[in-house]
């Protein structure tokens, strides 16, 4: 594992979150289930590449802490971060 820590949170790639080969059958990779924070507020975040739609993460100190979905009938708005089911047409 390669890591450091900074502030209490150990920063780096986890071993767990590889796949072993590119061509392991059944291995998601990492930016498509568990996408990145670096660089992004505190808070929740649109999931990348799904912005407009009910899935989101919540980010912390540059950590992915978790990946969520908006409840059923809504999606996350990337603008005001928070869950609605109220779009402007232009979005």
């Amino acid at each position: 594992m390669s890591y450091k820590q900074i502030n209490n949170i150990y920063t780096g790639e986890y071993q767990q979150n590889l796949c072993a080969k590119l061509q392991t059958p059944g291995c998601v990779p990492c930016p498509d289930r568990l996408p990145s924070c670096v660089g992004k507020p505190d808070g929740d975040q649109p999931f990348p590449g799904k912005e407009w739609t009910e899935s989101l993460i919540h980010c912390y100190k540059n950590r992915t802490l978790g990946v969520d979905k908006c409840p059923a009938g809504s999606i996350f708005d990337p603008d005001n971060k928070i869950c609605t089911t109220k779009v402007t047409p232009s979005k």
